[in-house]
């Protein structure tokens, strides 16, 4: 179908703003990566969820506004949005987000480090009487093994003597 050329400027100009809009989304993975440390496979996977929707919605953009007709013009209105928003945005978004994940991250450590104070309190006060308590049972355990050993000991040797014995009697007769 033939456009006339206030169509196909308005389409030109729709093209660049979702260009604009893929380059915001593209810096939405970026800031997931920095945000979150994961596996290069996982880098990859969000690359190919990114570049399968970003077709889904170039194809989509093109069935409905420009009739299924693949015009050169809107595919570099899309490349000339995302440069744009490259160039100037890009990186004061990536900025200020990453600033903010920055903050949040501290706030929410601060906030970790106050609630858990009072536990981390209280277990160092129940923590005196049980390494009182657990110092005992070592001494115990401890003497108590120690007199194990010799009645096992005293034991092999009344044994050795008992088969002595035996052996002894069992000769005799």
């Amino acid at each position: 179908m033939i456009l006339s050329m206030s169509e196909q400027a308005r389409l030109f100009l729709m093209t660049v703003v979702i260009g604009f809009f893929l380059g915001f989304l593209y810096d939405v993975f970026r800031i997931i990566r920095k945000t979150f440390a994961h596996p290069d496979w996982l880098t990859q996977l969000e690359d190919i969820l990114y570049w399968l929707s970003v077709t889904g919605l170039m194809f989509y953009f093109m069935l409905n506004k420009n009739y299924g007709e693949i015009r050169l013009f809107s595919i570099m209105g899309s490349f000339l949005g995302m440069g744009v928003y490259f160039m100037t945005l890009s990186r004061i978004i990536m900025k200020v987000s990453l600033a903010v994940i920055t903050f949040i991250k501290k706030v929410l450590s601060t906030m970790f480090v106050l609630i858990s104070f009072p536990f981390r309190m209280l277990w160092r006060i129940i923590s005196i009487p049980l390494g009182f308590i657990e110092s005992a049972t070592k001494k115990f355990t401890g003497k108590s093994k120690q007199l194990l050993k010799k009645t096992h000991t005293c034991v092999r040797i009344k044994q050795r003597k008992l088969f002595k014995d035996i052996k002894i009697i069992f000769r005799k007769i």
